[in-house]
């Protein structure tokens, strides 16, 4: 269900306030860039860049544990600590 949590006036140069609520709801704080997403349905969605940006890379990233063997925690570590292996025996050359 929809609700409307703030409110702003557009002012003569395009510019809007983002009312507290709206900026506490998407989490973005004083210099924080928010994006304005059209949806497939014409609705503007209203994003924190940083927020979308995560989103964005986990969507990018869905089933890539999988593909490589990753089940666990401790499968992760291991990778990472092979991959700092090789970096490490890489720069000592």
């Amino acid at each position: 269900m929809s609700a409307v949590i703030g409110m702003a006036k557009i002012t003569a140069k395009g510019q809007i306030t983002v009312p507290a609520a709206v900026r506490d709801a998407v989490e973005v704080r004083n210099g924080d860039d928010i994006l304005f997403i059209r949806d497939d349905d014409g609705r503007i969605r209203v994003s924190s860049s940083e927020v979308e940006a995560i989103l964005r890379t986990q969507l990018a990233l869905e089933g890539a544990a999988d593909e490589a063997g990753i089940s666990s925690e401790g499968d992760l570590l291991q990778l990472i600590s092979q991959v700092r292996k090789e970096k490490y025996s890489k720069e000592q050359r």
